[in-house]
C-alpha cells in the first residue's frame, strides 16, 4: 500500500537527520537550515511514496510483466546462453 512508503519514506528522514546528521557533526533534523530540513522530509516521503507504488505495480499478481520483446529476448539468453548463439547466423 502506497501509504506505507509515506511511513517509510518518513522515518528514512528521521534516521538520516536524527541519527546520521549528528554523528558527522551536522545539527539535529539540520535545524539551522529549515527550509533543507523540510524539503529533505518532502523529498523522503515521495521517494517512499513512489517507490511502495512502483513495487506494487510491479508485484501485481506476483508476475512482472515485459514487453513480448524483453521475453524474446530473455528467452535466447536462457536458449543460447548470455555470448549469443553458438554460430553466425544470416540477418
Amino acid at each position: 500500500m502506497p501509504t506505507d512508503g509515506w511511513v517509510w519514506g518518513t522515518i528514512t528522514y528521521f534516521i538520516a537527520l536524527a541519527i546520521l546528521a549528528p554523528l558527522a557533526g551536522l545539527p539535529f533534523l539540520l535545524n539551522d537550515v529549515p527550509r533543507l530540513s523540510l524539503m529533505s522530509l518532502v523529498g523522503h516521503a515521495v521517494y517512499g511514496y513512489l517507490s511502495a507504488y512502483v513495487f506494487e505495480r510491479l508485484e501485481g499478481n506476483g508476475e512482472v510483466t515485459l514487453p513480448a520483446a524483453a521475453h524474446q529476448h530473455i528467452a535466447a539468453i536462457y536458449r543460447e546462453g548470455p555470448s549469443g548463439p553458438s554460430r553466425p547466423h544470416a540477418g
